[in-house]
């Protein structure tokens, strides 16, 4: 089954909402009543007759699509893209808008498009079969633009994440750069690393939060499910998608546990060190949405996986360097001590030498005097030369 197929098949699974903006009453009746009649997909309609109202709908409602009229009492069509356009997170994608025009105009056709709408329609050449099928195609479309989008995104932060750490900078900087792309490419509300205590407790060592959301780094958190089941399924790599966490049939601990974090939806992926056999669960890397429910990506759920085994990367280059670090240090303060004991060593061996009663004397290859004592100066009579 191909992408396209796919979809389609989304589509027709769940209900698009439509916002008609359209100052003509009787329009929008027409095309609600097409929509509504349509028996393959579902549709809801919303309704506004000016281009400020259907924008403040359009932030309020998020609707899949919009039906724009190109005029309007309080301005026009492409006045609405561009304010569209800047409230737009997908900048390379399309907007899901379909202008709608009373007559056919190839320069409002073009404006409109390089605003970044997705479709242009003539109203009389709309009825109930060709304005389900517009609006599908059109969603399809962004649908995948916006595949292809995040895809490119998700690799760019992968390679971002994966040259840190190939350039052993600091675990912390790592760490926080983590949380903050992904916190970025999710749009989520938080993200968080938490790492496992030996008991099974943990601690949040990174995190990146929008407000009002409440932080909770450096937070120490005993759960009680996690030490029952020392880690669970997530020590066999298991990951945890919750739409919303009140229909996932958690556990009264860990609903309590979300609960003091104002958690919605949830996304877990484990963090595991492969070298690692006595203790391979590390901690885990968390999505949280706390405005609302969630629907989460397949995208999204691979790159958590993949940034989880690039954190696990640095977690051991980090122990590794630190093993180094202190190997070299302890062989440092062996050549200091060995370097005292042969200090401490020859100046005992000068003192014994300087005052034994009998002539001692040493030579180089070439028989030259290098050190001459007392006694065999006095024996020989020899007054050794300064310098």
């Amino acid at each position: 089954m191909d992408s396209s197929t796919n979809l389609e098949n989304d589509l027709k699974n769940k209900t698009i909402k439509v916002l008609i903006v359209d100052d003509a009453e009787d329009d929008r009746f027409l095309y609600h009543r097409f929509l509504k009649n349509n028996r393959d997909y579902k549709f809801e309609c919303l309704e506004a007759d000016t281009w400020q109202s259907g924008l403040e709908l359009w932030i309020s409602e998020m609707p899949d699509i919009v039906l724009l009229d190109y005029n309007l009492p309080d301005g026009n069509g492409l006045q609405f893209l561009e304010r569209a356009n800047n409230l737009n997170n997908f900048k390379f994608v399309t907007l899901p808008i379909i202008i709608l025009t009373g007559q056919g105009n190839d320069q409002i056709a073009v404006q409109a498009i390089q605003l970044g709408a997705v479709d242009y329609l003539v109203k009389g050449e709309i009825n109930k079969y060709s304005l389900p099928l517009k609006i599908s195609q059109a969603l399809e479309r962004i649908s995948l633009q916006r595949q292809l989008w995040r895809s490119q995104q998700q690799e760019t932060i992968i390679g971002n994440i994966a040259l840190r750490v190939r350039q052993y900078l600091s675990l912390d900087w790592v760490l926080e750069s983590i949380v903050t792309e992904v916190k970025s490419f999710l749009q989520a509300d938080r993200v968080i690393i938490y790492q496992f205590q030996p008991d099974f407790n943990g601690v949040i060592v990174a995190e990146a939060v929008s407000p009002p959301w409440t932080s909770c780094v450096n937070l120490q958190i005993v759960d009680t499910c996690f030490q029952s089941n020392q880690g669970g399924a997530y020590r066999e790599g298991k990951v945890f998608v919750a739409r919303d966490v009140y229909q996932a049939n958690l556990t009264p601990c860990h609903l309590e546990l979300l609960a003091r974090f104002e958690v919605k939806a949830n996304l877990v992926v484990p963090i595991l060190l492969v070298e690692e056999t006595d203790r391979p669960l590390w901690g885990l890397l968390i999505a949280h949405q706390c405005s609302s429910p969630m629907d989460w990506e397949t995208t999204e759920i691979t790159l958590l996986q993949r940034l989880a085994v690039q954190l696990a990367i640095a977690l051991q280059q980090a122990e590794l360097y630190n093993a180094l670090e202190e190997g070299n240090s302890i062989l440092e303060q062996k050549v200091i001590e060995r370097t005292l004991e042969l200090q401490n060593s020859e100046q005992r061996y000068r003192s014994l030498v300087a005052a034994c009663p009998v002539g001692i004397y040493r030579v180089d290859a070439e028989d030259k005097y290098v050190y001459v004592n007392e006694y065999a100066n006095a024996i020989t009579g020899y007054t050794p030369v300064p310098g």
